[in-house]
């Protein structure tokens, strides 16, 4: 690290590289909305190829949503001993081979475990971008993190349409295998464009005041330990934890459903998918508002 740490506005000849990394989260949360919200849009294709039922296709989505939850746990960890880019690059690597490998399936139990490999890389699209760019920003870091948690509206805003179009297009298998493609690496992408902090590139955050000192050392690990033990121990922690997984619980499973229930009720697929985009859109001004 440079024995000097330098932060916008103090050299204005710079341009300041937290303005990339905030790129490369909302390409990250981008992916996630479109990783979240398009399986539904392959529900009845796949039923109809198959014939499988709406229960036994729901517990391919479940399967993702299992390996998602403790996988988001496990990245963070990882991420904070090798950063968010090689994390995310093999989270695209997962994301890319559970879609060519859905491709391939003649049966369920393959598409399942290749769901539940997307879920286990999909975990690292959201927490990781999110905590990334909090590091980045002092000034205006509400603002970045709303900019961020909206990619996941943008996301499903131009996937979940053009999975509809590929369906139409090129049929089923080959729809996974061009959206994973892109899903793949639109992911490296925004991952390539991440950096841990920017005291490991000898910045300070946006807005951030300069030091006194010549160098500024990181907090040791072992007190983030102790704060992290600390706050398990709180029922504020837990409280708020079990309120954000039953607001989330709904939302996790409708989308999952609307397209084949609107294309049941006489609605054409193409405009299903882009109600489908249209749920995911609207909270973005809540988001960057909020």
């Amino acid at each position: 690290m440079r024995n000097k740490l330098s932060v916008a506005g103090h050299n204005q000849s710079r341009f300041y590289r937290g303005w990339i990394v905030l790129l490369g989260c909302f390409l990250v949360t981008m992916a996630n909305g479109g990783l979240f919200w398009v399986f539904g849009i392959f529900f009845k294709p796949l039923s109809n190829e198959f014939g499988w039922s709406r229960g036994e296709l729901s517990l391919v989505n479940t399967a993702f949503l299992m390996a998602y939850a403790p996988g988001a746990i496990l990245w963070g960890k990882v991420a904070d001993r090798f950063g968010p880019r090689q994390v995310l690059w093999l989270a695209s690597l997962m994301v890319l081979i559970g879609y060519l490998g859905s491709s391939r399936i003649e049966s369920r139990t393959p598409l399942i475990l290749y769901y539940a490999l997307m879920g286990l890389g999909t975990s690292a699209t959201l927490g990781l971008p999110v905590a990334t760019v909090q590091r980045w920003f002092e000034k205006k870091r509400g603002l970045m993190l709303g900019i961020v948690a909206a990619g996941t509206g943008i996301g499903a805003l131009i996937f979940a349409p053009l999975t509809s179009r590929l369906i139409y297009s090129y049929e089923w298998r080959n729809a996974y295998i061009i959206i994973g493609s892109i899903l793949g690496l639109w992911l490296a992408l925004g991952a390539y464009l991440m950096a841990h902090s920017p005291e490991k590139k000898g910045l300070l955050p946006y807005g951030a005041k300069k030091p006194n000192v010549s160098s500024v050392s990181p907090a040791p690990q072992s007190k983030n330990e102790i704060r992290t033990r600390q706050a398990l121990r709180t029922k504020t922690f837990w409280g708020l934890a079990v309120l954000h997984i039953l607001s989330l619980t709904p939302t996790l499973f409708f989308p999952t459903h609307l397209v084949p229930l609107a294309t049941d009720r006489g609605v054409s697929a193409a405009f299903a998918a882009q109600a489908l985009g249209l749920l995911g859109a609207v909270g973005v001004p809540g988001r960057i508002l909020g």
